[in-house]
């Protein structure tokens, strides 16, 4: 689980990119987990911990240089899997129906910064399912 989760982190990193680990990730993880366990580790990452108690200063620097460029991360990573592979969604339409599921539910979190990006995802699920 350890380089899991250090894996998932390294391609939803605040302030970096590699588009080429992206790549080579989504055409190997099946191989050590499946379509379902990697979409529950996007969702952990999109829902992650805030800082306990703190100050208005730091909840709105988290928000802007931690949480919302995580989450878009995130987004950007599920479009990209939708895109590259969505054979794995319509293979499988319970993990589609869990995938449109997440995003709803992270469109409802925050609207006004994900709405647009969520509703394009949605829409290129539909395709795919």
């Amino acid at each position: 689980m350890c380089v899991r989760a250090r894996t998932y982190h390294s391609l939803t990193h605040s302030t970096s990119t590699d588009t080429n680990y992206l790549l080579a990730f989504l055409m190997t993880f099946p191989t050590f987990m499946s379509q379902t366990e990697f979409l529950d580790l996007l969702d952990k990452r999109f829902n992650m911990p805030k800082p306990k108690n703190p100050t208005k200063g730091q909840a709105a620097r988290f928000a802007s240089q931690k949480q919302i460029p995580i989450q878009l991360r995130v987004f950007n990573l599920l479009k990209f899997w939708i895109d590259k592979y969505g054979v794995d969604f319509a293979e499988d339409p319970a993990l589609g129906k869990r995938c449109i599921e997440l995003v709803e539910g992270w469109i409802e979190a925050n609207e006004k910064m994900l709405g647009k990006t969520g509703n394009q995802i949605k829409l290129q699920l539909d395709r795919k399912v």
